[in-house]
């Protein structure tokens, strides 16, 4: 949030020490080696991992609406920086090439209809799947990303499950779907993705470890961290 970002280290749990800190405003972050994403809303800000130095800042272009466009999901594969954003029912989906964090490059920025607006995203090699749509156009739509200035929607399936995702994460041939429920999908073929399993209640948050899946999910009493096996 607005305090920051704090660093914490965990090498001698259960016991955990502050270890740095950062005042720059923060909502959301991803990180990939020294590479840090920092979601600070209206803003993407990439930083050092390490030293939490700022890198360099890159504004969220206005949708068209009113309302600020804010960041709802992000992803780090590679060099390339996923984002999805959202001002109330318009969206924006952008890819960045941060293979020079200090001078980072937008190779792709597409404002998006209430009908195409993404909650959540995420990638694998050079697949980028999206959580997008709403009113009866609900879908999870998988995205070739080889060219990352031109991506190619090669598959998709719609479900009006996928209208509240807030997280997605691939495990090798599958893709976990935090909805209303929690969806796996089979995505050997990306052309071609179908449901395999679902696991009921609103998961919130996911997380993978090995062959563990942890899972935050609030729709019964007492919910709370979920850890399945896959």
């Amino acid at each position: 949030g607005e305090e920051g970002l704090e660093v914490w280290d965990l090498s001698a749990l259960p016991e955990v020490t502050p270890i740095g800190s950062s005042s720059t405003p923060t909502y959301d972050i991803v990180i990939n080696g020294e590479l840090l994403a920092i979601s600070a809303e209206t803003e993407l800000i990439l930083a050092n991992a390490e030293t939490l130095e700022v890198l360099s800042t890159i504004s969220i272009p206005s949708v068209g609406h009113s309302l600020a466009t804010t960041i709802s999901s992000m992803w780090v594969e590679g060099a390339m920086i996923f984002v999805a954003a959202n001002a109330l029912t318009d969206g924006l989906l952008m890819i960045v090439d941060a293979t020079d964090p200090s001078d980072p490059e937008v190779v792709y920025s597409q404002a998006l209809e209430h009908i195409d607006e993404p909650s959540a995203l995420a990638a694998s090699g050079e697949i980028l799947f999206v959580a997008q749509g709403w009113g009866g156009y609900e879908r999870l739509s998988l995205y070739d990303v080889s060219n990352p200035s031109d991506p190619v929607e090669i598959g998709r399936y719609m479900d009006e499950e996928l209208r509240l995702v807030r997280s997605i994460i691939p495990y090798r041939n599958h893709l976990f779907v935090a909805s209303r429920t929690l969806m796996v999908f089979d995505i050997s073929n990306p052309e071609n993705p179908q449901p395999v399993g679902e696991w009921e209640g609103l998961a919130l948050s996911l997380a993978v470890d090995g062959s563990l899946l942890y899972t935050v999910n609030s729709a019964r009493p007492n919910d709370g961290l979920n850890v399945l096996e896959v």
